[in-house]
């Protein structure tokens, strides 16, 4: 091994585990997860309305 090499050691993650540790009752994390869907289903519904969707998605 050379002088200056570190060994280097993969940190242990798993993206289960730590969806596992968020908690999911959190009323802003309910609500931020709300608002997502209301938003992206006003601008899946509203696609045929161009002057409405330039309001949604310039307030965005």
């Amino acid at each position: 091994m050379r002088e200056f090499e570190m060994e280097t050691e993969v940190p242990d993650f798993s993206f289960w585990i730590f969806l596992a540790s968020i908690d999911w009752r959190d009323p802003w994390l309910i609500g931020l997860i709300g608002f997502h869907i209301i938003i992206t289903l006003m601008a899946i519904l509203t696609r045929n309305h161009g002057n409405f969707q330039v309001v949604l998605f310039l307030t965005l």
